[in-house]
């Protein structure tokens, strides 16, 4: 059985809408400082550079990747839990199944 902290914790999460906070969060900081560092990446011609250059490059590379998996992974939540949340309404007020009501879901282009 859930405890009564974390029913409170979780209703507070909808009812503030928290989600839309770790959206804005994730917009306005870390996604315009991440697709910086990717283009700085990009711009840089391994071809030219030097062996050392290159090993350091490569370990950048290495360390940002495991860095953008963090911050995906901290960031998906918000949104798996909308679409979830969505599915689970959807199935109270129609009666059916959560994934057939993710099938049935209006694409965005159609709306």
């Amino acid at each position: 059985m859930p405890s009564p902290a974390l029913e409170r914790a979780a209703e507070a999460y909808w009812s503030k809408k928290f989600y839309e906070d770790d959206f804005r969060e994730f917009c306005d900081f870390f996604r315009p400082e991440c697709e910086a560092l990717q283009a700085e990446l990009r711009e840089q011609n391994p071809s030219s550079m030097s062996h050392n250059s290159l090993v350091e490059h490569v370990a950048r590379c290495f360390d940002l990747a495991g860095e953008f998996s963090k911050l995906h992974h901290a960031y998906s939540m918000p949104a798996i839990l909308v679409v979830g949340d969505y599915m689970n309404r959807m199935a109270k007020l129609t009666g059916k199944d959560p994934l057939v009501t993710l099938r049935e879901a209006p694409l965005l282009e159609e709306v």
